[in-house]
């Protein structure tokens, strides 16, 4: 995969977008950043963490991210359909996925195409000077394709992840995903919760 023939653009640029940025720059590709807050896109633009912060920009991007809440994903494709390229390859990294990609396919032009996926991986902190292009290095990337995605769109997906660093690429549905990442990370994140917030804070506590 030729990333010096590539524009991304990632939407949001906290921890996880802002390593996609600088990952996606050190592969060669062109990168465009799009941030809520214009102060944040243009500390990314003068660290040469992205090459262009302008929204006009998007109808360059083959590939766009969003680095965003699912909610926010869905409303800033809303409010940007005239701005995409009409063969541009969409897709988002949101922990939990619901009716997201479908929601977001309803309301695209035929060109493009939405593949919603999840870069498991990320650390502590959060924003853009968490960010680190490493943190895709042996990390699982799930894809999750949808029987009118183009198969072309998958693949690039596919040797996008295993190029930022990522050891296995595998393929679920969206239904599946949210399960296993029920169990797998939000459970974790209750039980600590709970754990935390409890009277007793001693070693035994169960």
């Amino acid at each position: 995969m030729d990333f010096s023939k590539i524009t991304a653009a990632v939407i949001g640029l906290g921890l996880m977008g802002g390593s996609f940025a600088m990952r996606l720059k050190e592969l060669g590709a062109a990168v465009i950043g799009i941030n809520r807050t214009l102060s944040t896109a243009e500390a990314a633009l003068r660290q040469g963490i992205v090459d262009s912060i302008d929204i006009s920009d998007l109808k360059h991007a083959d590939i766009v991210i969003f680095c965003t809440p699912a909610k926010a994903t869905l409303a800033f494709v809303k409010d940007h359909l005239p701005d995409f390229r009409s063969d541009a390859i969409m897709t988002d990294i949101a922990g939990v996925k619901g009716n997201l990609a479908d929601d977001i396919r309803q309301i695209l032009p035929p060109g493009i195409d939405f593949i919603s996926s999840h870069p498991m991986c990320g650390h502590e902190g959060e924003g853009l000077s968490r960010a680190d292009p490493d943190i895709f290095r042996g990390a699982n990337y799930i894809l999750l394709p949808d029987k009118t995605n183009r198969p072309e769109s998958v693949e690039l997906l596919r040797n996008m992840a295993l190029a930022l660093g990522c050891r296995h690429v595998p393929s679920i549905t969206p239904e599946e995903h949210d399960r296993h990442i029920a169990y797998t990370s939000d459970l974790t994140h209750v039980l600590a919760a709970a754990l935390i917030n409890s009277t007793s804070l001693k070693e035994d506590t169960k």
